[in-house]
């Protein structure tokens, strides 16, 4: 027992001693600190001054990244496309720097980990100078480390998430995307999957059509989202080595899902799906490796030609028409629009009951796809809607529950309750009621 409590003792006095070196550590940077108030900076460096980042750390190759015409690329310890973002987050820190507090010049830094630092931040200025940012030891129980720039005598304390945000490895750096096309110069997408194939383009009005197999309008937004989930598609950089290994056995034994093959003003891009097991992996034309992802992009690749089409019957959205051209049940009315006013055939309607047949045009849509729309010769609704923003001018003919667009080679299956709804509103069209006064004269 007597040699235990010895024990407990000698533990006991190790941690008050440990508290009396960092203690004394922290007075002596706060003997010298200028006031709290005063923020001095480390370092204020704005990102265009930038033409160069070393991030060295001890036991670790050197990363460095350089500026380039095609954007930040990685250099050491392999060449790499550099994450944008994640060199931004580094320097925007690096345009204002603050600190805490500053010391006095002091030349005692091994007592803040700063003599022979673990990471040191090298930055290179568009003029040829350079900046070097060393890390060091934790403040005691303060949250903060202790920092200095090389040719500045003085000891800064930093809030400690700078350390988080600055000491990075070209893993954290590396650009993480399995595709780099530019999201808003994409003009070309190709599906393929199942045996079906799915080819989308832009046209001069820069909306998604499909082009094959055959020309039809495409759900802009289906199309869009599709696009969305190969861009957003990332590499894990926490995948061990080993790990990274099974993934590309695991490819080449897997059932092909589909593929994906997206064009942009750079050239064209591909990703090729396959299902293991309950795993899905991707294998990319511009990055090394197999890569594991999430099942919603196998789903997306499995969609029909009928999922991305078009199934609203006008394409005017949310832009008001101008003008207005309607044959219902053997009668009709033009319509056209003078300020907030509605005038259809020479006289002036209330607006809401012309607005109440836009909203229901709007968002007619059909229930499904079918070829062949010649039946609908003796349509008995037709309507014609003209925009001057979108330059544009639609005509939908209806006949029963069958929709065609103008000589589009498909009709569309509406909900007959729809097609009520669209009759309905026609006659609601209707002149202001007159005043009391003026209909007692007539």
């Amino acid at each position: 027992m007597q040699f235990r409590g010895l024990l407990i003792g000698v533990a006991v006095l190790a941690l008050l001693g440990g508290g009396v070196y960092w203690s004394n550590k922290s007075k002596e940077a706060e003997k010298t600190a200028e006031p709290k108030d005063a923020s001095p900076k480390l370092v204020s460096i704005k990102e265009p001054e930038i033409v160069q980042l070393e991030f060295r750390k001890k036991g670790v190759p050197a990363t460095i990244v350089k500026r380039t015409p095609a954007g930040w690329q990685i250099t050491e310890p392999q060449a790499l496309m550099a994450d944008s973002d994640a060199i931004q987050g580094i320097t925007s820190v690096l345009a204002n720097f603050a600190s805490d507090t500053a010391s006095t010049p002091t030349s005692d830094l091994n007592a803040f980990g700063l003599k022979d630092p673990l990471f040191t931040l090298n930055i290179v200025k568009k003029d040829g100078k350079q900046v070097a940012v060393l890390l060091g030891d934790n403040v005691p129980v303060a949250g903060s480390v202790f920092a200095k720039v090389a040719d500045d005598p003085r000891v800064f304390t930093v809030a400690a998430f700078n350390r988080t945000t600055l000491d990075k490895t070209w893993r954290d750096l590396r650009d993480k995307r399995l595709l780099t096309f530019e999201n808003d110069k994409v003009s070309r997408v190709e599906l393929d999957a199942g045996g079906k194939s799915i080819e989308f383009g832009k046209n001069q009005s820069n909306e998604w059509q499909i082009i094959k197999p055959s020309a039809y309008r495409a759900d802009t937004w289906g199309v869009e989202e599709t696009v969305r989930k190969l861009k957003d598609l990332k590499l894990d950089i926490a995948v061990p080595e080993a790990d990274a290994e099974k993934a590309i056995a695991a490819f080449g034994s897997a059932k092909p899902v589909g593929t994906a093959k997206v064009t942009d003003a750079n050239g064209t891009q591909q990703l090729e799906v396959r299902k293991a097991g309950e795993l899905f992996y991707a294998k990319s034309s511009v990055v090394e490796g197999v890569h594991k992802v999430q099942a919603d992009l196998a789903t997306a690749l499995a969609k029909s030609v009928t999922d991305y089409r078009n199934k609203k019957l006008f394409d005017f959205g949310f832009t008001d028409p101008q003008k207005l051209e309607m044959k219902v049940g053997g009668k009709s009315k033009a319509c056209g629009k003078n300020g907030e006013k509605w005038i259809c055939d020479g006289k002036e309607v209330k607006p809401e009951t012309v607005s109440g047949f836009v909203d229901k045009i709007r968002d007619l849509s059909a229930k499904q796809f079918a070829e062949n729309p010649s039946k609908l010769t003796s349509a008995d609704v037709e309507v014609t809607v003209s925009t001057t923003d979108a330059k544009k001018t639609e005509t939908v003919r209806i006949a029963g529950n069958a929709g065609a667009r103008g000589d589009e080679p498909a009709f569309y299956e509406l909900d007959p309750a729809n097609v009520e709804a669209i009759k309905q509103a026609f006659d609601a069209i209707k002149e202001p009621e007159k005043p009391a006064a003026d209909a007692k004269k007539k």
